[in-house]
């Protein structure tokens, strides 16, 4: 599938080194950069431009190659109007096709998110290319977020407090009992919230992994707020 014109560094054995994507924002900038990155006498890693806005690195050895690596694309950049995406290190070769579909995500996702930067490193877009993926998931099963939108406001009118007596009561597996233990309030108080809950989002109807992935959505969103995203 992939080049391996890999150096001999002598100690090919004993380590084992790692793939890793670059993309670019077009395709000449990207033969640009790889004649680059092939010129450095200090980066040793072997350098594969693709047909495509990518960038193969092989035979790259831990954090310090890629610090260097990150380096050396910051400065190329400087000089041009386009930008890059760094990625992580890929152990096997057999999962570099989705790595890289992965990556190619996450590189929209961050040119849309911060526009004016130049230089992307794929693990600051992890959170978010998370709460796309959920989003997307939790929408194609039936629980939209603007369904979740609007128990935020109906909180906002009525302050029955309905987001986060449904968030502890997924947690807690829909167990009334440890639902109201968690919130501190009466079962008798729980009750009726539960029943606008259900009115709402037909819960009672829902199997487990649909109420999972409607936890799993509102926990993304609890990162994403305390964060400051």
């Amino acid at each position: 599938m992939y080049q391996k014109n890999r150096k001999n560094t002598g100690n090919d054995q004993t380590c084992q080194p790692d793939y890793l994507w670059i993309l670019v924002s077009d395709t000449s900038l990207a033969a640009r950069l790889a004649g680059k990155l092939e010129e450095t006498k200090e980066f040793s890693s072997v350098v594969e431009k693709q047909k495509d806005n990518s960038i193969l690195i092989t035979n790259i050895r831990g954090k310090e190659d890629r610090a260097l690596l990150i380096r050396l694309c910051k400065e190329f950049i400087y000089d041009y109007d386009g930008k890059i995406l760094v990625g992580n290190g890929v152990k096997a070769e057999q999962n570099l096709s989705e790595n890289k579909r992965l990556q190619q995500e996450v590189f929209e996702l961050a040119r849309d998110r911060a526009p004016r930067k130049h230089l992307y490193l794929i693990e600051e877009y992890y959170h978010e290319l998370a709460i796309s993926y959920i989003s997307r998931k939790v929408g194609e099963n039936g629980f939209k977020l603007k369904e979740l939108e609007q128990i935020r406001c109906e909180d906002e009118e009525t302050g029955r407090n309905l987001y986060e007596t449904l968030y502890w009561y997924l947690r807690m597996k829909r167990n009334v009992s440890q639902t109201a233990a968690k919130l501190k309030i009466h079962r008798n108080t729980l009750l009726p919230r539960l029943t606008r809950l259900n009115d709402m989002l037909d819960l009672d109807n829902r199997d487990g992994a649909e109420c999972e992935k409607l936890l799993i959505a509102m926990e993304i969103e609890r990162m994403k707020n305390s964060d400051g995203l």
